[in-house]
């Protein structure tokens, strides 16, 4: 039977400490047990380091089965979350331009004559320029 409904429902003070303490015991002896389970994994383990990490990994539901969730799909070719990451952040600019500008920019738009150091000006950069960087 539920202690804490019971407490509710009778609104009893004794009933509600004897929940507290029940409550309390629960999770000491949950600590207790996880503490001896997760010791004695780690003892009994050939690589320490890495075990914990497998414990820190589990218990914080991080799993190593690769696939990344990415706009609400899960993918799994790394190659595939990369591409999708390089789309986003080489459109980003544009969108941001666009969410403010609308579809009529122009370089009255995007350029400005004031800036300073806690501006943020975006140049035009030409194809040949980025592979002249590259390349050098």
């Amino acid at each position: 039977m539920d202690l804490y409904w019971l407490a509710k429902s009778f609104q009893s003070k004794s009933l509600y400490d004897n929940y507290k303490t029940q409550r309390k015991e629960y999770h000491r002896l949950l600590r207790r047990t996880k503490g001896e389970f997760y010791g004695e994994l780690i003892s009994n383990a050939v690589n320490k380091p890495k075990q914990i990490w497998d414990i820190v990994n589990e218990i914080t539901d991080r799993h190593k089965d690769g696939n990344h969730i990415v706009l609400g799909c899960e993918i799994a070719d790394p190659y595939a979350v990369a591409e999708i990451f390089g789309d986003y952040f080489s459109t980003v600019t544009g969108r941001a331009f666009h969410d403010v500008f609308g579809s009529n920019m122009s370089e009255k738009c995007t350029s400005s004559s004031f800036h300073n150091e806690s501006t943020f000006v975006y140049w035009p950069v030409g194809e040949a320029e980025v592979i002249n960087l590259i390349q050098n």
